[in-house]
């Protein structure tokens, strides 16, 4: 277990910079710690129940989650850094893969900023077709272990339910493509996406930063042929493009189309025929590689790749990695409880409808301000989710012996890596952090530094030493 506590002890300390008073980031600590070792996802609750305390402790984490005293723009820049830079982080032709998708959370409170009514498309019956919620973005990168792979979630912002003046209008693909310009900057990198995210914005953004994207086609996309070259100089601008192509007719073409073992992950035994195609993209105007597979279960995929050197079957490998963020959403709705916040704001009427996004200009400074600040409080939630989250994975990965021995509950299907509930209930049966502490903050505080004096002190030691 100490080697647990070691490494836990260090990921945490890397945040200390992000926060401005000692207080802050000791509950930040706390509240970590807590929801790796919560049982139940009632909101701040259930931390307060996870550390064994009470109303106090509740209140003070609410102050926490509300606190200025947190640089969340810094949180999130020191997380993607220390997952970007880990040796397990996934990598083709040296190029880490990073996952995009979107997330609608349930939300019934009608003084939650950004609640709006929403549309879920899916086959599933468990899913309404209409909810009210928020609307998220978020951000993974892919670490692999001994047995798999994890998405490890390093970003999540609402992006619909209110509008903003100036900068921040759009729409939430182009509002994450300029947050994403910013994050990727100078980064190599291979962004992989789903047909929501085809659009000329988003794409234009990423490649600015210096990364490639990898996404999928709609079977009515048209794309066209690379213009000739031609020695004889004519009157005119030379042409940019070609004939116009669908790429249905091209996958309808049985030529050209070259049989394979199946790269994505657990489909072993499966042949798959695939073909690729450079064609310009008119809506980037920059020519981009097609790959059309026929896939003997999901039938007809165009997938797309702007990185023209990336051999065809490295698409579908990488594309196939992207349900990987779906598993990812999974455990943070059941088991770590990172959209599990229930923050109101006293500024929204009780009877709002909810039924798009809600004009700021209606409020006044003041309330905007409250509203923002609310806001914040929900992405802090999430983003503390994020790193628990993480530190489970990060754990999972490295020391996968370790949790499997210490984990003594009954499980029917023994993996080689253990998942993140499997890290979360080690923490619960074996860390005794918050044990006889009760419902005084001082005390918590104390649990919390002293858990924490181990790393400090062995960072201090090692100062002196190059000194």
């Amino acid at each position: 277990m100490e080697r647990i506590y070691k490494r836990t002890r260090k990921i945490l300390s890397i945040f200390r910079s992000a926060f401005s008073r000692e207080d802050s980031f000791t509950w930040f600590c706390a509240s970590v710690l807590a929801m790796l070792m919560r049982n139940d996802l009632a909101g701040v609750t259930s931390l307060a129940r996870s550390m064994s305390a009470g109303h106090l402790a509740w209140r003070a984490l609410l102050s926490f989650f509300a606190s200025r005293a947190v640089n969340l723009e810094k949180m999130t820049c020191t997380w993607t850094e220390f997952i970007f830079s880990h040796e397990a982080c996934v990598k083709i032709n040296e190029r880490r893969v990073l996952v995009v998708d979107g997330i609608k959370v349930a939300k019934s409170g009608r003084k939650m900023p950004g609640n709006k009514r929403l549309h879920q498309s899916s086959q599933s019956n468990t899913k309404p077709e209409y909810i009210t919620g928020h609307s998220c973005q978020s951000i993974a990168v892919l670490l692999s272990g001994i047995a798999g792979v994890f998405a490890v979630p390093v970003f999540t912002r609402i992006f619909e339910g209110l509008r903003w003046s100036g900068m921040e209008q759009g729409s939430q693909v182009e509002r994450l493509a300029r947050i994403m310009k910013t994050m990727l900057l100078n980064k190599n990198c291979y962004v992989v996406a789903d047909a929501y995210y085809m659009a000329e914005s988003f794409i234009r953004n990423v490649l600015e930063s210096g990364a490639h994207v990898i996404t999928r086609a709609r079977s009515n996309a048209v794309a066209y042929l690379l213009p000739e070259l031609t020695v004889k100089k004519k009157r005119g601008r030379p042409s940019k493009y070609g004939a116009k192509v669908y790429l249905r007719d091209l996958a309808s073409e049985d030529c050209g189309y070259v049989d394979a073992d199946s790269p994505v992950y657990g489909e072993a035994g499966i042949v798959i025929q695939y073909k690729e195609f450079v064609l310009m993209a008119k809506s980037l105007a920059r020519a981009v590689k097609y790959v059309i597979v026929k896939h003997p279960v999901r039938g007809t995929i165009f997938l797309v790749a702007t990185d023209l050197g990336m051999e065809p079957l490295d698409v579908v490998k990488v594309y196939g990695l992207r349900f990987k963020i779906e598993v990812s959403f999974k455990s943070a709705v059941r088991s770590v409880g990172t959209f599990a916040y229930h923050f109101w704001s006293e500024v929204f009427k009780r009877d709002s409808a909810m039924k798009g996004d809600m004009d700021m200009s209606a409020f006044t400074q003041k309330e905007q301000k409250a509203i923002h600040k609310k806001l914040k409080s929900y992405h802090l939630h999430m983003m503390v989710g994020h790193i628990a989250q993480g530190i489970a994975q990060v754990l999972a990965v490295e020391m996968p012996e370790v949790i499997s021995r210490l984990d003594s509950e009954y499980r029917r299907t023994v993996c080689e890596m253990p998942s993140e509930a499997t890290v979360m209930q080690v923490f619960r049966k074996n860390v005794r952090i918050f044990d006889g502490i009760g419902d005084r903050t001082k005390t918590i505080k104390k649990a919390i530094r002293d858990f924490m004096a181990e790393i400090q002190s062995n960072q201090q030691s090692s100062h002196e030493k190059a000194a």
